[in-house]
């Protein structure tokens, strides 16, 4: 998709749609949420389009993720404040002082609207194809074991594996874990007669 001039139309091939009525046309459409950006997006196209679809999205009650492709960098506690307080889409607002004091410790219980704004902020500058940022995740204390299982989880197979496999009965995963530590015979540790 590119914008180009309803007069200039005829001359690109195939037909384009207009970026600007494409826009309009997926806003809406959004019932709930609306996920922009891709590996061609850098993160100064997703702040500029940010600026003019907020206010088209807050309208709309839409939860928007934009998805930017590049070097990340780390946003100062000044950019985190004025981006939290701008988005429609959660109650928080933050002045930068009170940020700076989260950060460095000497405020420790924020308010759950700070803590979803917080996530929500991060979550739509985390870098592509990393596990999402909730607020969960920003209060659990979790063990070295559960990073390594949302490790393993953010792979699509993976979790595909998972699910069916909840829906089994004992003794289906009890035959499921055989077959897999004959497929992986030197690093699946082997099942006692008991399990």
């Amino acid at each position: 998709m590119f914008t180009t001039p309803r007069a200039a139309a005829h001359l690109v091939a195939p037909p384009v749609r207009r970026l600007d009525l494409l826009v309009q046309d997926v806003i809406a459409g959004a019932n709930s949420e609306l996920h922009i950006g891709g590996p061609f997006w850098n993160r100064h196209g997703c702040d500029l389009l940010r600026e003019v679809l907020l206010p088209a999205i807050a309208e709309r009650q839409v939860a928007v993720h934009f998805y930017a492709h590049g070097r990340q960098r780390e946003y100062s506690t000044a950019e985190v404040a004025k981006a939290i307080t701008a988005d429609p889409s959660h109650p928080a607002t933050l002045s930068r002082s009170y940020l700076a004091m989260l950060r460095n410790g000497s405020h420790t219980n924020p308010t759950l609207s700070v803590l979803e704004g917080l996530a929500k902020f991060f979550d739509d500058h985390r870098p592509a194809g990393t596990a999402s940022i909730t607020v969960k995740s920003l209060v659990s204390q979790d063990d070295p074991d559960d990073e390594l299982l949302r490790q393993r989880l953010a792979d699509h197979q993976v979790r595909a594996i998972a699910m069916r496999a909840g829906e089994m009965t004992p003794a289906m995963r009890k035959q499921l874990l055989k077959m897999i530590a004959i497929f992986d015979q030197g690093n699946t540790p082997e099942l006692s007669a008991g399990e």
